[in-house]
């Protein structure tokens, strides 16, 4: 397995756990922890890798988005949990006051915006990857003649 792809999946697994109950307390949390993560995932995948097995930024760029899934698989379950209990009433909704009873098409947008925002983190997540990966890149030194 490459650096690229193992550093991505560990930090994308840790991003999930991490994310989960994150995501039940906080929707708006997640993309920041996907900035970091991929962040993580791409300084990891040139650290633990060959210097010059590909280009820093799209190594650090695919790391990235492998642990920003992670962090949209998170985003998903834990926005379609809260739905689940705002829907049954477990929890009390506050906004019912002013937007009135919560219905079936309302918890199903808010899922959907949810998991619209998740895949937005999930690019901030490449995107830091890259940057990071380009940061941390190892310099070959030429042969001493």
């Amino acid at each position: 397995m490459s650096s690229t792809l193992r550093a991505g999946l560990v930090i994308g697994v840790a991003t999930l756990l991490i994310g989960l109950p994150a995501g039940l307390m906080c929707q708006v949390c997640i993309p920041i922890l996907a900035l970091a993560s991929g962040a993580l995932a791409g300084f990891l995948s040139q650290k633990w890798g060959e210097p010059a097995t590909a280009p820093a930024a799209q190594s650090g760029a695919i790391a990235g988005g492998v642990a920003g899934l992670g962090a949209l698989l998170g985003q998903t379950a834990s926005a379609i949990i809260n739905g689940v209990l705002v829907g049954s009433g477990t929890i009390p909704n506050p906004m019912e006051e002013y937007f009135g009873p919560v219905n079936e098409n309302s918890l199903l947008v808010g899922v959907m915006i949810w998991v619209c925002v998740g895949v937005a983190g999930a690019a901030m997540a490449a995107g830091t990857g890259a940057l990071a990966a380009h940061l941390s890149q190892k310099k070959q030194t030429a042969p001493a003649e």
